[in-house]
């Protein structure tokens, strides 16, 4: 069973007591909120998770050995190596951070610092060009 298929199940199971607990607790007058609050918290906790992109799972690594020289492999390789995971899809780009724009903002412009006017235009013209290669926020 895949993590997505056990959250569904897990989706579906409290999603059903949550209904027989509200219902209980109006039907029966019991005083006990908590139970249908908590499982309602965990329902959409667990459609977020649900709702995410997949992160692709990656086909081979290329090992780095020593002198730069590369090493294709298929199997994980510990953690001792230096090693970059390859993929048949690149994963979802991100956008920079507010000070990774401005790195690159300095290092265009070849200034040491912005003023804050070339900053805000700098960054509005990064995301602009975020925007339009579809890389969005969380």
């Amino acid at each position: 069973m895949t993590k997505d298929e056990a959250l569904k199940l897990a989706f579906d199971a409290l999603n059903d007591m949550a209904c027989w607990q509200e219902g209980r607790e109006v039907d029966m007058g019991f005083d006990e909120p908590y139970a249908a609050d908590t499982s309602r918290k965990a329902i959409t906790a667990i459609k977020e998770a649900l709702a995410q992109p997949k992160e692709p799972d990656p086909v081979a690594w290329m090992i780095w050995c020593e002198n730069n020289v590369p090493s294709l492999t298929f199997k994980k390789p510990s953690d001792k190596y230096v090693f970059d995971s390859l993929y048949t899809t690149p994963p979802q780009r991100k956008p920079l951070t507010n000070e990774e724009a401005d790195g690159v903002a300095l290092d265009v412009m070849g200034f040491a610092v912005l003023e804050k006017e070339q900053a805000k235009t700098a960054l509005m013209l990064i995301r602009a060009t975020e925007a339009a290669h579809g890389i969005k926020g969380d």
